[in-house]
C-alpha cells in the first residue's frame, strides 16, 4: 500500500481520524457502511504525508516491542498488576460502563495537575446518536462523558492542536486509538512528554452506526426522536437506553443490544485485529464479569472494573491511587481472566487465522508485530482454527 486511498479501499482504516490531525484537509466523514474515512481531495496530498500516514496508521501497523514468553503473555499482553475493583466515588462508578475506574484515574490526574486535559469520546450535543471527540478539562465533563459509545468515533481528529497549543493530554482511547498515538509519538518524540499516560479499554469491536439505527428500531423508535442515548452504563452492565423528545424511554438489555444487534455488525478490519485488550496502555480496563456455569453472566449489579497496569508508570499511578482511596481493587490472577473475558481469549487464539487468510486473499503484508498469535493458533482446535481462516478469507475477497 502507498497511499490513505489503499488503505481505505482495503476497508483497513478504523476512523481514528490521526490522518485528518496530520493533514487537515482530509475530513472524517460517514461514509455509505456507516464508518468513518477521511475524505477529501487525495491526489492533492503531498508524497511525504501519504508516506508519513502509511507509516503510522494503526490499521495496518502495530508493533508490540514487548515480544510475549509465557502463555498468559501471549494471550494478555505484558502485565505487572492486575486486579478488579471500582472507583470509590459511586456517582462515577454508576455512570460507567464497569467500576467507573478509568473515569476515576481521569480526575484525579486533572485534580491533582499532572495532566492539563484528557482526550476521550463523548455524545455529540448536536445529536445524541452520534460520538465525538472531546478535550475534557473538570470532573463534571470526563463524567458526562463516562460509558460506553457502541459506534464510530475519530478520537485522534485534535490531538496535534492540542500538543502544539502546550497541552499536557491524558488519551482514554480503543487499543487502536492507542496504538496510533504509539506510532505517532515514535515518529515525532519531542510530543512524549506532553502525553504522560495512555489509558484503554477491552474492546470487542466498533459496529457501524448502521447497527445503531437497527438497535433503535429493536427498542421502538427512530434517530429522529431522541433527544439523549446510552448505550450502557448507569448500572453495570447497564441498558441501551433512548429518550424521546416527550420523554418517553425505550430500552433493552446489554446481552440483546450487543449481543444480538451491535456486535453482529464490527467493522471488518476488528476482525482481524490483533489488539483488542490495549496492550499499548500505560493501564487497561474491562467487564470483570461474574461466572456463572462457566460463562460470563450478565446479571444487573454493582459495576466492577478489571485493571491491568501494563508499564511500570501505570504500575505507580495505580498503586498510588489505590493507597490514597480513590480506587478500591483486589488482586486476581491473570489465568483466570479465560473464563472471565471469555471472548476476547477465544479470538486471541484465532485471530492469526484471520490476519493470514487476509494476507493470502489480498495480498496485502500488514505490519502486525510482536504479538505471538501464530504461536497461539495451537492453543485451538484445528477445525476452530480452518473455520476462522475460510470465513475471513470468503471476506476478504469481497471487498
Amino acid at each position: 500500500m502507498k497511499t490513505i486511498e489503499d488503505i481505505i479501499d482495503n476497508s483497513l482504516c478504523i476512523g481514528c481520524g490521526l490522518c485528518e490531525a496530520l493533514v487537515p484537509e482530509l475530513k472524517m466523514a460517514v461514509n455509505n457502511k456507516g464508518f468513518l474515512v477521511p475524505q477529501g481531495d487525495f491526489s492533492s496530498i503531498k508524497d511525504e504525508d501519504n508516506e508519513t500516514i502509511i507509516k503510522i496508521c494503526p490499521g495496518v501497523n502495530q508493533h508490540n516491542e514487548i515480544p510475549a514468553k509465557t502463555k498468559n503473555e501471549r494471550l494478555w499482553g505484558k502485565v505487572l498488576q492486575s486486579k478488579f475493583g471500582c472507583s470509590s466515588d459511586m456517582q462515577v462508578r454508576f455512570k460507567g460502563s464497569s467500576g467507573g475506574v478509568l473515569s476515576a484515574i481521569a480526575i484525579y490526574l486533572l485534580e491533582h495537575r499532572m495532566i492539563t486535559c484528557v482526550l476521550q469520546i463523548g455524545v455529540d450535543k448536536e445529536d445524541p446518536i452520534r460520538n465525538v471527540a472531546r478535550t475534557t478539562h473538570t470532573r463534571t465533563e470526563i463524567i458526562n462523558s463516562a460509558g460506553s459509545r457502541y459506534a464510530p468515533a475519530s478520537l485522534l481528529t485534535s490531538l496535534v492542536k492540542a500538543l502544539e497549543q502546550g497541552e499536557k493530554v491524558l488519551i482514554i482511547g480503543k487499543p487502536c486509538d492507542i496504538a496510533g498515538v504509539r506510532n505517532f509519538l515514535r515518529k515525532y518524540p519531542i510530543y512524549s512528554p506532553q502525553v504522560p499516560y495512555l489509558f484503554s479499554f477491552f474492546c470487542a469491536g466498533q459496529p457501524s452506526y448502521l447497527a445503531t439505527d437497527k438497535l433503535l428500531n429493536r427498542i421502538g423508535c427512530n434517530s429522529e426522536d431522541v433527544k439523549e442515548f446510552h448505550y450502557r452504563g448507569e448500572g453495570w452492565p447497564g441498558y441501551a437506553t433512548a429518550i424521546t423528545h416527550s420523554n418517553r424511554r425505550h430500552s433493552c438489555s446489554y446481552e440483546e443490544s450487543w449481543g444480538e444487534i451491535l456486535g453482529r455488525q464490527i467493522h471488518f478490519r476488528c476482525k482481524i485485529c490483533p489488539d483488542g485488550i490495549g496492550i499499548f496502555a500505560d493501564i487497561v480496563c474491562g467487564d470483570y464479569w461474574h461466572v456463572k456455569n462457566g460463562e460470563p453472566d450478565f446479571t444487573e449489579s454493582d459495576g466492577r472494573s478489571l485493571i491491568l497496569a501494563r508499564t511500570a508508570r501505570g504500575e505507580q499511578l495505580l498503586n498510588l491511587m489505590i493507597k490514597e482511596g480513590a480506587i478500591k481493587a483486589e488482586d486476581f490472577e491473570v489465568k483466570n481472566l479465560e473464563l472471565i473475558q471469555k471472548y476476547q481469549a477465544n479470538r486471541r487464539i484465532v485471530i492469526g487465522a484471520r490476519i493470514l487468510a487476509f494476507t493470502i486473499a489480498k495480498r496485502i503484508k500488514l505490519n502486525f508485530r510482536g504479538f505471538g498469535f501464530l504461536s497461539n493458533l495451537f492453543f485451538s482446535k484445528s477445525k476452530t482454527v480452518l473455520s476462522n481462516f475460510y470465513g475471513t478469507f470468503k471476506r476478504a475477497n469481497k471487498i
